[in-house]
């Protein structure tokens, strides 16, 4: 894994999958807009470097803090998380 935590490589994948999701708890909480800003934040985050850079770990951070602010959360993009973490450890045992 290099220089990269499992931690990061998690919200890095977490970053990716809000980036194009159509997350459903974003919809159903709040609306398309909020959509369209989760999915912009993340693709900043993402070419700020993520939390693979000094500068994309503070933009990812602020986006944490703006989130809660704006009570967005992207329960789906987290949903998608788990499936693709539980998926992975599944292939493991074939």
């Amino acid at each position: 894994m290099g220089g990269c935590s499992f931690n990061d490589i998690l919200v890095q994948t977490l970053l990716h999958i809000m980036a194009v999701n159509e997350d459903t708890n974003v919809l159903a909480r709040q609306d398309r807009d909020a959509l369209e800003y989760v999915r912009n934040s993340a693709r900043r985050a993402i070419g700020a470097g993520g939390v693979l850079t000094p500068e994309g770990a503070r933009v990812v951070n602020a986006m944490d803090r703006d989130f809660i602010e704006r009570n967005i959360s992207p329960g789906g993009s987290a949903d998608l998380l788990a499936v693709t973490i539980m998926l992975d450890r599944l292939s493991e045992l074939c």
